[in-house]
């Protein structure tokens, strides 16, 4: 359970009974254990100025209140993380100080409201993961191209080998037997003549589909 003292101390500062309700248990404990932190909540005000506002624990409960920012409750507590989130709002700890902004950088997340050289090098890790990423996705690419060319020149192969062999087989049958190098010379023939037709079928499907 949450710490009953520290509950009290809310309490006692001005968080009305259903704000400490609506943040539960998981995310109180998290505010008991981060009580000498400093929380920075950003907004904007009804004229559209950015406020960068310093409070404790029980200002940022009564600010996201006052904001209508909701506490991610069942979320928390399922996952397991270690701060205070809310759906209309980021978080993000910096030197310290937990930053919590609505209005936030649309690449990284991040509070706009950071120190510029903050936000740049949070933009430049990004890029760089995302490239990092991105190497690791095109090896994979290029690894699996690799493999199905590899298992497609096999079962080509296989298929001629087959083919000769049945044309083998039939032909010795007929009292006409042929050597194993015609015989796949005349399984090329036919696999070619058959990807012709399969083409010229193919391109008479899509000539009738474009017909009005």
């Amino acid at each position: 359970m949450a710490n009953a003292d520290y509950i009290d101390h809310l309490a006692a500062a001005g968080v009305p009974l259903r704000v400490l309700v609506s943040f539960g248990v998981h995310n109180l404990d998290w505010l008991g254990t981060n009580v000498r932190r400093t929380f920075r909540v950003v907004y904007r005000d009804g004229s559209g100025q950015d406020i960068r506002e310093d409070v404790g624990a029980a200002g940022l409960l009564m600010r996201a209140h006052a904001l209508g920012w909701v506490p991610l409750v069942a979320e928390q507590a399922l996952t397991g993380e270690d701060f205070l989130c809310f759906e209309e709002a980021n978080h993000f700890c910096h030197r310290g100080v937990h930053w919590y902004s609505a209005e936030c950088d649309e690449v990284t997340g991040l509070p706009l409201a950071l120190p510029s050289a903050t936000l740049a090098a949070a933009r430049s890790r990004w890029s760089r993961a995302v490239a990092t990423r991105m190497r690791k996705f095109a090896a994979k690419e290029r690894a699996a191209a690799k493999d199905w060319a590899r298992e497609s020149r096999a079962r080509h192969a296989q298929l001629l080998a087959e083919l000769a062999a049945e044309d083998m087989r039939r032909c010795g049958a007929q009292g006409k037997p042929i050597s194993q190098r015609t015989a796949v010379r005349r399984a090329r023939r036919l696999w070619a003549d058959m990807v012709r037709t399969a083409a010229q079928l193919s391109a008479i499907g899509k000539a009738k589909a474009v017909q009005p």
